[in-house]
């Protein structure tokens, strides 16, 4: 029995949204790949508010990850990115690429965890704090003679 590879599968949600050399749709296997309005790019969006390098997708661990390249940013489930930092993706999950609406479909993965460093805070979620107790302040001996005693002194 062979294993499935990977896929990576995004789609324009609306394909009245779709013109030019847009495609409405753009498959990405282990490799990864680029996303803007740049010809190089493996998924050209072409749209005012798109980049010419908007985003980049990458495969890690079984996990694949988004990235925001762009001026205007990406929506994933209705939350900006962050700048240089990538966020998982998963199958059902929802982008926006300017005008664009594009559905997240995921393919043959591992099933393997999110590494938990790449877990994203759920700001909604009270933090709590470590039972461990504070360090002791060292206690210093008073000094016998005060070293700022002078400074009024005219």
């Amino acid at each position: 029995m062979s294993a499935v590879s990977p896929r990576l599968t995004l789609t324009v949600r609306d394909a009245q949204a779709v013109s030019g050399s847009t495609q409405a749709q753009a498959s990405f296997a282990t490799e990864g790949g680029r996303i803007g309005r740049d010809a190089a790019c493996d998924w050209v969006l072409e749209g005012e508010g798109v980049s010419r390098l908007h985003a980049s997708v990458r495969h890690l661990d079984g996990v694949y990850f988004i990235e925001d390249h762009s001026t205007n940013g990406v929506l994933h489930n209705g939350v900006p990115l962050r700048a240089g930092f990538p966020v998982p993706l998963h199958a059902g999950d929802a982008l926006r690429i300017d005008a664009f609406e594009i559905d997240v479909a995921v393919s043959g993965a591992s099933g393997t965890a999110v590494p938990a460093a790449t877990q994203s805070w759920n700001h909604a979620e009270p933090c709590t704090l470590s039972a461990m107790p504070l360090p002791q302040q060292s206690q210093q001996a008073p000094l016998e003679h005060d070293v700022f005693a002078d400074l009024g002194a005219s």
